[in-house]
Formats: C-alpha cells, structure tokens, sequence
C-alpha cells in the first residue's frame, strides 16, 4: 500500500496539485504509521501545511488527528491532546460527527 501512495504523492507532484499532494501525503501518512512513525509524521504535517495553504479544514482536521494518533503512540500524550482538540475544533465547525467522536480521548 505504501508504494501505490508513495506513486500517487509524486503524481501528484508532478501534475502540480496542490490537493492531490495533500491527499496523498494524508494516505501515505496512514499507511506508513504502521511501520515508520517518522516519515508518518512527515506526511501529516506536509498535510497539514498544504491543508492550511488550500484553506482546507476537512484536511487539516484529519491531518492533526493523525499527528496526534502518532503523538500517543510515541507517548507524547500532552501533544497528542493538543493536536486531538484541535482536530475536534475543526470538526464541530464543519459540522462533521463523525471526525469529532474519533478525534475525543
């Protein structure tokens, strides 16, 4: 999975779209935590800065909940509340449930 993704983010580089990248560096973000929290890390944070840039809360949202999904598993569990109210935040503004409920403690 960790490839097809890694294809996708240099697609998307390479078409210049800005959502795509964010996209894809969200999906390779989740499919490399499971092996390689930094590089997990990397892509949640890239997330999160092209999420800002395209004024994109949706993606921002799911950016800080898995920056702080990867925050509690290396027990960093101060930054990992942060980044889970701030993906809450993000979520009851855009009326989305769903990402809210995940996004509590």
């Amino acid at each position: 999975a960790v490839q097809n993704h890694q294809h996708a983010l240099r697609y998307a580089i390479r078409m210049c779209s800005l959502a795509g990248e964010s996209l894809a560096c969200g999906n390779l973000g989740q499919a490399a935590s499971v092996e390689d929290i930094p590089t997990a890390k990397a892509c949640a944070e890239r997330q999160l800065q092209l999420a800002r840039t395209l004024n994109d809360n949706r993606g921002k949202g799911d950016a800080f909940r898995q920056l702080g999904v990867l925050s509690n598993l290396q027990g960093e569990y101060d930054e990992a509340q942060h980044y889970f109210e701030q993906s809450m935040q993000l979520a009851q503004m855009e009326g989305v449930e769903q990402a809210s409920n995940s996004s509590r403690c």
